[in-house]
């Protein structure tokens, strides 16, 4: 660890139940009109037929969650035409004096307090690889599970299985949001526009189609604030609540998380992303 690398504190957010969403909040809208529309549950035709690229989180620490960036200021120095080459690659700016996020991390600060964090410290948590979700929607390894399942239509797919748990991040942003303030973002959405019920998938499309004039200024408001911050919380009424954090990377990328877990209760309480560490 070089005297160049540091933390920036973003604040904390609260997360009310015990799960959460890591996702480029690019495709929030997405997940509000598919995924967390309570509208759709009891219809077949109307639900997703593939699963997302974000990770979902069914066991995580409830209440307050820390949230940091790690830069690090000339982390690569080329001193040759094929270091410089794996930096365009891995969509890393060229500007070599300018600072990169390495990583973005979050964790419960009932297990750690935040103001005594440094790197040195987060680096020494029992860090696991959170894998990737082989029973997912559309995987070719369960993809003929779920057609059989489908026919029966009485057995419902486990939510979790919506997600891949691998991270997709395209609009260079990673954000980790309590699921509970997106449900509550779903509703209030729904009964803004009077929409107590959705039939067909025209009607799914045009809740979508209106979705979009409250979550594009959303998310404007998120990428002029992690511009400036690089890390962000976000806490805007009736709106998505968490962390937002600016990649490492300029290009679409996917990545694997990291989590530590309470020994006794297997409670995720620590998140975290190694944006040099992308996921093949």
């Amino acid at each position: 660890m070089t005297e160049s690398t540091h933390l920036i504190d973003a604040g904390c957010f609260i997360s009310q139940m015990n799960e959460l969403v890591l996702i480029d909040p690019l495709y929030m809208n997405y997940v509000i009109t598919n995924y967390f529309n309570y509208l759709i549950n009891d219809k077949n035709e109307l639900l997703p037929k593939e699963s997302l690229n974000g990770v979902y989180f069914e066991n995580a620490k409830p209440g307050l969650w820390s949230s940091f960036a790690i830069k690090e200021k000339n982390i690569f120095l080329p001193n040759s035409q094929k270091m410089e080459q794996n930096m365009i690659d891995l969509g890393i700016d060229k500007n070599y004096g300018n600072e990169i996020i390495t990583s973005f991390a979050c964790f419960n600060n009932t297990e750690f307090m935040h103001e005594y964090l440094t790197v040195e410290k987060l680096n020494e948590l029992k860090w696991e690889k959170f894998e990737s979700n082989i029973n997912c929607i559309g995987n070719h390894n369960n993809g003929n599970i779920y057609k059989s399942q489908s026919k029966e239509e009485d057995k419902p797919i486990n939510f979790s299985n919506y997600f891949t748990n691998i991270l997709t991040v395209e609009s260079g942003q990673v954000g980790l949001f309590c699921t509970e303030s997106i449900k509550n973002c779903t509703n209030a959405l729904l009964e803004k526009y009077e929409i107590y019920d959705i039939k067909n998938k025209e009607e799914l499309d045009n809740f979508f189609n209106k979705n979009m004039n409250d979550l594009y200024p959303w998310y404007n408001k998120i990428c002029n604030l992690t511009l400036s911050s690089s890390i962000t919380i976000i806490d805007y009424i009736d709106m998505p609540l968490g962390s937002v954090c600016m990649s490492g990377s300029d290009c679409v990328s996917n990545y694997l998380c990291e989590v530590v877990k309470d020994d006794i209760t297997g409670e995720i309480w620590a998140i975290r992303v190694n944006f040099f560490n992308p996921f093949k």
